[in-house]
């Protein structure tokens, strides 16, 4: 964390603010410490350049200028990368995250997969039916950028939306306890979570005719539409995000 990082340990003050001579950490990093011990400790030194823009950070006070300096480090990372990252490089970090989340879910049982223009689309119903389902999927993009005035020349979500489709109930259940580490409420068959890393969402393709048969495109464009909103503003409440996709969902499956 940030302020730990100013605060150092057991070896004193890591980063003086205009003094990156005096700095521990520039002396660490070039291995000018007194225990000549260089960091990263028995891995390649770091290049010149990187060093330099440490010391350049130093120099110019070492500010803070992410969300909360109480944050760890490697989620201020996470997060600075998929910022700056283009719509197909976070699309690639978000596919490997969806593969470690169904990994995580049902180890030993490899999920179909389907790529379209707006999703990423993983589930264990069958080759033909994820298809078919990714298929619906991105027609409905039009219909919600549509409702948004989203621009058409851009992709709907930087970095597409990862569906993981379970084909029933017991995938859905323990994708909530390991992935999310939360045991989902029974009536539930779909929902998503958004962050500037990752957008996934999680639906159960149940049999039509079943006692709480709900169209999957109504989930979907449910997902799709509150992904989106929590998407376009900073700090946008789930509960808000969630509740537009809801009344979205409920307009345009009533239209059609």
């Amino acid at each position: 964390r940030f302020e730990t990082l100013l605060k150092g340990g057991v070896a004193g003050v890591t980063t003086r603010p205009g003094n990156p001579a005096e700095s521990l950490l520039i002396k660490k990093l070039k291995g000018t410490d007194a225990d000549g011990q260089r960091m990263p400790l028995n891995q390649p030194a770091l290049a010149d350049d990187v060093i330099a823009k440490f010391e350049k950070w130093i120099e110019e006070g070492a500010k803070f200028d992410g969300p909360d300096a109480k944050q760890p480090v490697i989620e201020l990372a996470a997060i600075t990368k998929a910022i700056n990252s283009t719509h197909e490089q976070l699309s690639q970090d978000r596919a490997v995250l969806a593969l470690q989340h169904w990994a995580l879910t049902l180890p030993g049982d490899e999920p179909a997969r389907h790529e379209t223009t707006n999703y990423l689309v993983l589930g264990n119903v069958g080759q033909n039916t994820l298809v078919e389902i990714g298929s619906q999927a991105e027609a409905l993009a039009p219909k919600v950028a549509e409702v948004f005035k989203a621009p058409a020349d851009q992709p709907l979500i930087k970095g597409r939306l990862s569906l993981l489709v379970f084909k029933d109930r017991y995938g859905y259940s323990e994708f909530g306890k390991m992935v999310e580490n939360r045991s989902l409420p029974q009536p539930w068959r779909g929902h998503f979570k958004f962050s500037t890393v990752d957008a996934y969402a999680a639906v159960v393709n149940q049999r039509p005719g079943t006692s709480q048969d709900y169209p999957l495109q109504g989930l979907v464009l449910q997902q799709l539409a509150g992904t989106y909103m929590a998407s376009i503003g900073k700090g946008v409440p789930h509960w808000f995000a969630e509740g537009t996709g809801r009344v979205v969902a409920s307009r345009l499956s009533a239209n059609d």
